[in-house]
């Protein structure tokens, strides 16, 4: 499960919106229980999310037919980053995102004056999406991974990726890292 407040403080950011939708369409060999207590499931998720103090939980919907699809999602993203950068809301953006689809969305943020910074992985993100923002980052397993709720997150200040895969400790990025240390 993802740690928003570790998402959140990578970023510097007191509010966050997570964009999803919920699978409430029930397969058609699911079983009634198994169909609840997955939807369930996923509403508990959101719910927690929202617990999250300064995080916000906008929810589209999935199409009907063979392939489940994502609707709304990506418009409503866009839509409210434009409202909260007309607004004055924001000075900064952060897009977690490599889909070239945004980079109209990143274009028009930066004309009128946001910060946009994109977090994506260059491997299958759009470049050019990451080129039309202000600044960028690549987002790795390393840096996923410290997002991770673990264990070790009661326990002290290791995560998962150095802690369990031999990350040399004394790698400057890493030991600059407050995730990691």
């Amino acid at each position: 499960e993802v740690d928003f407040e570790k998402v959140k403080r990578a970023f510097g950011a007191r509010k966050a919106f997570y964009y999803d939708c919920l699978d409430s369409q029930q397969g058609d060999d699911e079983e009634d229980h198994a169909f609840k207590s997955r939807v369930k499931s996923q509403q508990d998720y959101f719910d927690r999310i929202r617990a999250i103090p300064g995080m916000h939980v906008r929810e589209g919907h999935l199409s009907q037919g063979k392939k489940k699809q994502q609707k709304e999602v990506d418009v409503l993203l866009s839509v409210e980053m434009l409202t909260h950068a007309f607004n004055k809301n924001i000075t900064k953006a952060v897009l977690l995102s490599g889909d070239g689809d945004f980079k109209p969305l990143v274009d028009a943020l930066v004309r009128i004056g946001t910060w946009v910074h994109v977090a994506y992985d260059p491997r299958i993100g759009s470049k050019d999406l990451a080129r039309a923002a202000d600044d960028h980052s690549r987002l790795d397993i390393v840096t996923l991974c410290s997002w991770v709720k673990t264990d070790s997150d009661a326990r002290g200040p290791y995560h998962f990726p150095v802690h369990y895969s031999g990350f040399d400790y004394d790698d400057p990025i890493l030991r600059n890292n407050p995730e990691t240390r």
